[in-house]
């Protein structure tokens, strides 16, 4: 895992000069209340291989269809009394 996050840090290194991954974390949890709660988990992922990794197969499985299906354990109901009352 470690040669991963390596190669993504080097690979960074190179497109972006004085890449520093410990500002850019920093930077991140500094900055988070100015970005969407998605963007913001997506990018906090990428100091984390494991939780990148999990996060695009978890993706991949729910547009292949194969993600977890909760909706046989919902159950909808109604707050409203008088909605109860009036049928």
């Amino acid at each position: 895992i470690s040669l991963v996050e390596k190669y993504i840090e080097e690979k960074l290194l190179d497109r972006i000069p004085g890449f520093n991954m410990t500002a850019f974390t920093m930077s991140l949890q500094q900055h988070k209340d100015e970005m969407a709660g998605d963007i913001f988990d997506m990018l906090l992922t990428f100091t984390d291989f494991l939780a990148f990794k999990e996060m695009f197969l978890d993706y991949r499985a729910e547009k292949e269809g194969r993600g977890l299906d909760l909706s046989s354990g919902l159950v909808v109901t109604s707050l409203n009394k008088s909605s109860i009352s009036s049928s």
